[in-house]
């Protein structure tokens, strides 16, 4: 899990009004991940069984978020330099 947060947290540097937003995802803790115009970009979801994470999952497929709103262009975004 610190994995893929770590990875989110560096993709946001590059866009710096980018933001992750906690929704429910199949039933299960998840998040939103919005470009800085709040452009969907990503989601991720959470498996959780026991009280411990059992999986992490990521769709950044874009025909597969268009369904929650504007989808964001990761190839641009992951395209920009760091500042």
């Amino acid at each position: 899990m610190a994995r893929a947060l770590l990875a989110w947290t560096r993709l946001g540097r590059r866009d710096p009004g980018a933001h992750i937003r906690q929704v429910e995802v199949n039933g299960q803790p998840g998040a939103l991940v919005l470009d800085g115009s709040g452009a969907v970009i990503g989601v991720m979801a959470l498996d959780i069984a026991g009280g411990r994470i059992t999986a992490v999952r990521s769709v950044v497929n874009p025909d597969k978020l268009a369904h929650l709103g504007e989808v964001g262009d990761m190839r641009a975004l992951l395209a920009r330099r760091a500042d």
